[in-house]
Parts: C-alpha cells; sequence; structure tokens
C-alpha cells in the first residue's frame, strides 16, 4: 500500500524550486533593491542641498558680522564671489523712520543674500538684520 503513493502527485517532492519560483524570487528582490537604492540616492541628494545651504548660511552670517563689528557703516549695496562659487549681495539702507529722529543713534537695515548654482537652478538664502550707530554731532 506505500508503494501505491511513491509515484503519485502525492509524493514526497526533493527536487528543488521550479523556474517560476526562482523568476517570481529575483523579480521581487530586484524591486525590493530599486527601491532601496533610490531611496539612498534621495538621501544622498538631500545632504547634498542641506550640505550648500548651510555653507551658504554660514558665508551670509560672516557677511553679516562683518558689516555689524564696523564702527562705521555707509548705505550702498556690496558684491562679492567666494572660491566655492557663492556669491554674496549685501545691501545696507539707513532707516529714516520718525521714530529714530529723536534719539542719539541712526539706524541701517543690512540685508545679505548668497546666491549660488545647484544642478539646473540658481539658489539663495537671505538674512536680515538691523545695525545702530551713534549719531555724529
Amino acid at each position: 500500500m506505500l508503494n501505491r503513493f511513491k509515484h503519485s502527485k502525492y509524493a514526497c517532492k526533493d527536487r528543488g524550486f521550479t523556474l517560476l519560483e526562482v523568476l517570481i524570487a529575483v523579480s521581487i528582490l530586484a524591486i525590493a533593491v530599486t527601491v532601496l537604492m533610490q531611496v539612498f540616492s534621495n538621501n544622498l541628494r538631500s545632504l547634498s542641498y542641506s550640505e550648500d545651504h548651510i555653507n551658504a548660511l554660514i558665508r551670509a552670517e560672516e557677511a553679516i558680522r562683518d558689516l555689524s563689528i564696523s564702527s562705521e557703516i555707509a548705505e550702498g549695496s556690496y558684491l562679492s564671489r567666494t572660491p566655492e562659487g557663492f556669491i554674496i549681495k549685501s545691501d545696507v539702507i539707513a532707516v529714516n523712520s520718525e521714530r529714530t529722529k529723536d534719539i542719539p543713534v541712526s539706524m541701517f537695515e543690512v540685508t545679505v543674500t548668497v546666491l549660488w548654482q545647484k544642478d539646473k537652478g540658481e539658489r539663495s538664502i537671505t538674512l536680515k538684520t538691523y545695525k545702530t550707530i551713534a549719531k555724529k554731532v
């Protein structure tokens, strides 16, 4: 009676995987690897953009600090370029307000914009602050 099931469809199969099973497994693996590669690629691109923004922010803060620590400041626009390819545009504008006419200081608005090229577009970051200087009598 045991020999009857030996060659039937209920017999134990020790032959391994079929070609269809292998193809499905390889397809699933390929899809998973593709998705993971896209995620890593997007993360690397985001890190690159973050690094550029941080570098631009550092350059903008340096420019504002340079303008802020000087004891004298003049109205005007200033343009400079860094070796890394950043363009720094600084604008200093006197604030002529009714609020400041009776106080012994002059107030200036300092705006620094850092521009740079990334991929196919231009990126920028802008910082703004105010600077007060004692009025000359």
